[in-house]
């Protein structure tokens, strides 16, 4: 009962960022644990998540006497649901946090209420081979001087796109250099030109990949994996996939084509060339503006998609939209957080 004690409070803690988690454990004795823990989603499901689930408990069961559940969570309601879980005592052994899009989720969400369990004995005992992997990241997990979540390992920064169809821009008449980076006045074009050909009621808007694959291995020149769909699965109808690096190394995991091996070393360059921000590793403290940040959180379930898709006039609707913002205290958030970031600059 010992060891099921120990496994349960060091994985309930373990959280991502949007980044992985891996702890090494001691195995079972006498019983089996059974570990809760989500995973994110973009509101899709996956008939096929049993057989996740069993081809990772005939691993981990005999190696270290776990077996896992699976909980998808779409990655809009990961804060709403964790918090309603822990505070309605449900069972959740990991679980994860996007603090990232309109949701502002972050570490400090949770153990400002004493919903996490410090890791640093823990992650100082058993995290060797994860700080060996993701080695300044860690920071990441921190809140002051408390260790409370694990990040992920991948890209260590994200650019934005907008996707469009070739045949389409071949179509509106424009041409743009893969090697160049364009701006959102550029964008406006494409946007003002489509609208003029298709008409009213049509929009373009940008919207995530919804599945992966069933993965077929493709093995590479040097040990590296690529996987494809399996004969007859495409990513309308594979039973399960993965949407958000969360859990374990992603540079370490298959890539699925069309990108070839060399992937893997492009994210590691990428990485190693970085120039972090001077505020990496900073996270804002946000328990005492729990009813702005709600009360903020509404205003941006309410315009967000209308004013990202032009489904309004965004020359009338912009400026509600920024009042509202100011009126649920958004302006008291940010000065908030610009004190807490000036006082955690000053003590680098």
């Amino acid at each position: 009962m010992k060891n099921k004690k120990l496994v349960s409070a060091m994985l309930t803690a373990v959280m991502t960022l949007g980044m992985t988690a891996g702890t090494a454990v001691p195995a079972m004795a006498d019983d089996t644990f059974n570990l809760k823990m989500q995973i994110v989603t973009f509101g899709q499901e996956f008939s096929g998540l049993a057989d996740v689930e069993n081809a990772i408990n005939a691993v981990t069961e005999p190696e270290i006497g776990v077996t896992v559940t699976l909980d998808p969570i779409a990655a809009w309601d990961l804060p709403s649901t964790s918090a309603l879980a822990i505070t309605s005592n449900e069972e959740i052994d990991l679980m994860c946090i996007l603090p990232l899009g309109s949701n502002m989720d972050s570490v400090s969400n949770y153990s400002s209420k004493n919903m996490l369990l410090p890791l640093d004995d823990l992650y100082a005992e058993y995290g060797t081979d994860i700080d060996s992997c993701i080695g300044d990241l860690i920071k990441l997990g921190y809140v002051g001087e408390t260790l409370y979540a694990v990040p992920a390992n991948y890209y260590a920064g994200h650019g934005s796109s907008f996707v469009v169809l070739t045949s389409l821009l071949d179509e509106l008449g424009f041409s743009f250099d893969e090697e160049q980076i364009y701006t959102l006045e550029d964008i406006e074009e494409v946007m003002a030109a489509y609208s003029e050909a298709k008409g009213a009621g049509y929009y373009a808007i940008a919207g995530f990949a919804d599945g992966d694959a069933i993965p077929v291995i493709c093995p590479t020149d040097d040990g590296r994996i690529i996987v494809d769909y399996a004969d007859g699965v495409d990513r309308m109808t594979s039973p399960y996939g993965g949407q958000v690096p969360i859990y374990g190394d992603e540079l370490r995991t298959p890539k699925y084509v069309p990108v070839d091996a060399e992937m893997f070393d492009k994210i590691m360059n990428y990485n190693d060339t970085l120039v972090y921000s001077k505020a990496f590793g900073y996270s804002f403290d946000s328990s005492n503006f729990a009813p702005q940040i709600s009360a903020i959180n509404n205003v941006l379930q309410t315009y967000r998609a209308q004013l990202s898709w032009g489904t309004v006039d965004v020359d009338s609707v912009l400026p509600q939209f920024i009042s509202e913002l100011e009126a649920a205290g958004l302006n008291d958030v940010i000065a908030a957080n610009q004190e807490q970031l000036d006082a955690w600059l000053a003590q680098q």
